[in-house]
């Protein structure tokens, strides 16, 4: 984000004049989560800051509860959630996310799957720079299009596990989300995908914004007004 020119942590970005951290609250309270805690690095204050004095207590006027989690050392995209072990099952939302997924619908998936860790997943067109050549018998061309677009199944920031995944997450260890998935069927435990194919918006640089925009014009339904406090 910074690499584009925003200064702002990117959680705290303005999408449509609301923080993308309070965008991704919107969407927890409309799906019924009562209970968020937001992770925040050793000295990131501003993000904290806001977490406590705006998210908390608007949280709170919903009848949920919002706590803040700073992290000792940094433990990457997801290592936190080793730190909420004893809370069951949880589910990992990435702050810099905008999407309508049916975060409910997601968290029901994995607990009737067994999944040791569910990923929301879903098809992301990528169009290849070059002319794609389809071979035959080693070199006989049978196709060639010029620089088609091609759909990749890509994580979609979105996880939610259980206490088996939670438990190999090191309270010193940086780990990101891909790594927890490797180590988990390194183990033999289950890992599911969750398909989708609902609007998602990686809000990564500045050129991301207008887009994270539109989705969230299209579909203001899917986002519970936070109460003011």
């Amino acid at each position: 984000m910074r690499a584009s020119g925003v200064e702002l942590p990117k959680p705290l970005v303005p999408v449509a004049g609301v923080p993308l951290i309070e965008w991704n609250l919107r969407a927890l309270l409309l799906h019924g989560l009562d209970q968020v805690v937001v992770a925040v690095p050793a000295g990131e204050d501003a993000i904290a800051g806001f977490a406590r004095e705006r998210l908390a207590p608007a949280a709170a006027a919903a009848g949920a509860s919002l706590r803040v989690l700073t992290e000792p050392t940094p433990l990457g995209n997801i290592g936190c959630a080793g730190l909420l072990r004893d809370a069951g099952d949880v589910l990992v939302v990435f702050a810099d996310n905008v999407t309508v997924l049916d975060l409910r619908a997601l968290i029901d998936h994995h607990l009737a799957s067994g999944a040791a860790m569910t990923l929301a997943s879903h098809d992301e067109p990528f169009q290849l720079p070059y002319g794609r050549l389809e071979l035959a018998g080693g070199d006989r061309v049978v196709a060639y299009t010029e620089k088609p677009e091609l759909a990749v199944t890509v994580s979609s920031g979105t996880a939610v596990l259980s206490p088996a995944a939670t438990g190999l997450l090191a309270a010193d260890t940086p780990t990101g989300m891909a790594d927890l998935a490797r180590e988990l069927l390194r183990a033999g435990l289950p890992v599911r995908a969750f398909r989708h194919r609902a609007p998602w918006v990686d809000v990564n640089d500045a050129a991301a914004i207008p887009r994270a925009e539109r989705l969230l014009e299209q579909h203001a339904a899917a986002f519970a007004p936070v109460p003011r406090s």
